[in-house]
């Protein structure tokens, strides 16, 4: 009996340990994740306009999510703290396979300023700023390619949120983030003023559009309107 309870009792203190081992290489695990997606925020202010995908590389030392925007931008991805709004990002020119915008953080933006010219040797894809809802419809029928459309077409509703750092992401720095967006001026002048709600807002409504639904502009409207309020 004596030996048995004395093997119970090392079994007990070899689970104990165990467990507080799988708990210290959790939390250690996670701290670390926490930690380098913090450190990104910091390398990524350290980046160049004009670096290349490997220049990029060998000073993030991270692994980035590759999001394949259109024919012709790439964009870098990498992993920010859970409370950051905004991930630090690189946009590659695909031509050049040179960065031409790298997004840090929410106070820090760099953008080349020869971007657009760039962008305008390729008519067909130059972003035109559109003036309203309706124009953004005509200019994402034009700008995009029929396959991309098609998935829209094909997606659920509910499920336009995956655009948001893709597609989405173009439409803020194209469309609204540029000065003197008149888009931009015009989503303000229905009462929406952050950047995400208005390509939110494009988005699901050209899934609408896609599908003959009807906008519900107003709907959409009160919907971040009673959202923010809530946020207050």
């Amino acid at each position: 009996m004596r030996k048995l309870s004395k093997l119970r009792i090392i079994v007990t203190i070899a689970i104990t340990i165990l467990v507080c081992l799988l708990f210290m290489a959790y939390f250690t695990f996670k701290y670390e994740g926490q930690h380098e997606a913090a450190q990104n925020i910091q390398k990524c202010k350290l980046l160049k306009i004009g670096m290349t995908r490997s220049e990029v590389k060998g000073v993030m030392r991270s692994t980035p999510k590759i999001i394949d925007r259109d024919n012709l931008t790439e964009q870098w991805v990498f992993e920010a703290p859970r409370a950051a709004s905004t991930f630090p990002s690189v946009l590659f020119n695909k031509k050049t396979g040179k960065a031409f915008e790298i997004i840090c953080d929410d106070s820090y933006r760099i953008t080349d300023p020869k971007r657009y010219e760039e962008l305008k040797k390729n008519e067909s894809k130059t972003a035109i700023i559109p003036k309203d809802l309706d124009d953004c419809f005509i200019e994402l029928n034009r700008t995009l390619d029929l396959k991309v459309i098609e998935e829209i077409k094909n997606k659920a509703e509910k499920d336009m949120i995956d655009y948001h750092m893709g597609l989405g992401m173009w439409i803020r720095n194209n469309w609204i983030r540029q000065k003197d967006s008149r888009l931009g001026a015009w989503f303000v002048s229905k009462g929406i003023h952050h950047p995400d709600d208005m390509s939110g807002i494009i988005l699901d409504s050209y899934w609408r559009h896609l599908h003959n639904h009807p906008v519900k502009l107003d709907e959409q409207i009160k919907y971040y309107q009673d959202y923010w309020k809530k946020e207050k």
